[in-house]
């Protein structure tokens, strides 16, 4: 239970954390990214403006009241080294589709034969602005057909790369560092919690060690009462009730083991085709006994690694409380083809699992069927005193799958209907 706290308070710390990494450097990342293609737009603008050549005068940035620009040696703004500094060609289209002309006067890395290829290129794309390779291009119309330009940007798009490349390895740095110092002070976060858990399993156990002596004492009055009075009502409760307080402790103590991840428990191969009809055996003459028929479906030759009676115990929970809860005769105005007298076991193999299911019909379906499981929960405290339940076989029984790495669920399989399904791992 502490062990499986801990995992789960690493893992929420590390995908809130990882979560938030994402948004950080996505964010810084696409707006750097947005920067730099925003100021090679307004580059092309004043090319496209001017016929692919940059005017004698080019516009000022805006200033603030002193005359000044208001950024300043922000280079987002078009300044009077931007010629110099912008390698571009151009590359005109007739009105046929055909290349007309090449400027590659402006960039000493392009050839007439790459501009002719990147023109072709962008003109079989079909789109008018985008990237291509390392070039920002912007498509427009003339009077002789089509003006391509391609803006040179390869400095800042590597920059970009490398700000992307750093920010990610800072990011996985961050989480490595977190994950370490979460993992070392986990322990110490969830130990108040480790303590009243076991001061809580101390007391289960101590409590069930004192509970033991009385009931034997009174169980032993009542053997007495009867062999002097005779057989009663009174001594027949008594000895029901003693019954039912057995139970319950034996079923706390047995929770409360289940519940310790260091417990010593030894896994063996036994059939599980065997266990569930073994089990499922005396349950048939039970269910006949209060007008209901028990109906299996196992699956044989099923082998399965782990504690045999502990999931033995599982079966004949999920049995014993689909007997006492299951709609009888009289308690249902539904009677077609017995379907709400009908209580049915299956097993079988589904690829590396084996999967146990228990269905009855029930007079009122639980709002949250899942919580069933939930420790001394009752959905009807009516039938629950009519039964003699506390509230806690399924707990036990989800402690026991969980202890074989498996899982129990319970679902509304039909308006009037419950299943519980055991999905168990196999080798």
């Amino acid at each position: 239970m502490i062990r499986r706290l801990r995992r789960k308070l690493i893992g929420v710390v590390m995908l809130s954390l990882t979560v938030i990494l994402i948004i950080v450097v996505g964010a810084i990342n696409i707006v750097s990214y947005r920067q730099i293609t925003a100021q090679a737009d307004r580059v092309l603008d004043i090319l496209q403006e001017n016929q692919g050549k940059f005017p004698d005068k080019l516009p000022q940035p805006p200033q603030d009241d002193a005359g000044k620009p208001p950024y300043a040696g922000n280079h987002d703004f078009i300044t009077e080294d931007t010629p110099f500094e912008s390698r571009y060609f151009v590359v005109n289209v007739n009105t046929s589709g055909e290349i007309s002309r090449l400027d590659t006067g402006h960039i000493a890395s392009i050839s007439a034969g790459d501009a002719k290829s990147y023109g072709e290129e962008v003109l079989q794309a079909g789109k008018t602005s985008g990237y291509c390779d390392s070039y920002r291009y912007r498509v427009s119309d003339t009077d002789n057909g089509k003006q391509i330009i391609f803006l040179y940007r390869y400095s800042e798009l590597h920059t970009a790369g490398n700000q992307l490349a750093a920010s990610l390895a800072v990011a996985v740095a961050v989480l490595v560092a977190m994950f370490l110092l979460v993992s070392l002070l986990s322990r110490r976060i969830v130990r108040p919690m480790e303590e009243n858990m076991e001061k809580q399993k101390q007391f289960v156990t101590d409590a069930s060690h004192e509970l033991k002596t009385p009931l034997a004492i009174i169980s032993a009055n009542a053997e007495v009462l009867e062999m002097i009075e005779g057989k009663s009502e009174w001594t027949e409760s008594i000895r029901n009730q003693i019954g039912r307080m057995s139970e319950l402790v034996q079923n706390l103590v047995t929770l409360s083991r289940m519940e310790e991840e260091n417990i010593h428990t030894v896994f063996t191969d036994f059939s599980l085709s065997d266990a569930v009809s073994e089990t499922a055996e005396p349950f048939g003459t039970l269910a006949e006994s209060k007008g209901l028929q028990l109906q299996t479906e196992i699956a044989g030759q099923i082998i399965f690694c782990g504690d045999e009676k502990s999931i033995r115990q599982m079966i004949s929970i999920l049995l014993d409380n689909a007997v006492k809860y299951a709609v009888k005769d009289n308690e249902t105005e539904q009677k077609e083809k017995n379907a709400d007298r009908r209580i049915f076991v299956s097993l079988s193999r589904q690829g590396n699992y084996a999967i146990l299911a228990v269905s009855n019909a029930v007079e009122e379906m639980p709002e949250k069927p899942e919580r069933l499981f939930d420790r001394f929960y009752r959905a009807d405290e009516s039938r629950t005193r009519e039964s003699g339940g506390y509230g806690i076989g399924l707990a036990v029984a989800r402690a026991a799958a969980e202890a074989h790495k498996g899982k129990i669920t319970a679902e509304k399989e039909s308006e009037h209907r419950i299943a519980f399904q055991v999905r168990l791992p196999l080798k």
